[in-house]
């Protein structure tokens, strides 16, 4: 579907999901980008990810973190971001992070 204006490309519907005080797994995506909304209010809370196999190379999840509790970002089994020493990865209030997919790993873009 062409962008309104012309200028090629897709138009994108962005409906982000709050996320709050619980922990979740977030499930296989149906979609090559999701955005998360962050509103752990002062709770320590771990996003636990889809295996980047599942999600397959170029999907992205997009997070914004409002709360000022501790957000921990936990890609699944032995998956890194970035790198192999970066098991995890904390975002502070009002981070807004893209994780980019390869297929085997997660990398900060």
């Amino acid at each position: 579907e062409a962008a309104a204006g012309g200028g090629g490309g897709y138009a994108i519907d962005v409906d982000p999901v709050a996320i709050t005080t619980t922990n979740p797994t977030l499930t296989a995506p149906s979609v090559d980008h999701e955005y998360y909304i962050v509103q752990n209010s002062t709770s320590a809370i771990t996003i636990n990810l889809v295996a980047a196999a599942t999600c397959g190379a170029g999907f992205q999840y997009t997070f914004k973190v409002l709360g000022t509790g501790a957000v921990t970002i936990d890609p699944n089994g032995s998956e890194y971001i970035d790198h192999s020493g970066q098991s995890t990865y904390t975002p502070i209030q009002y981070d807004a992070i893209t994780l980019l997919c390869d297929g085997s790993n997660w990398y900060l873009v």
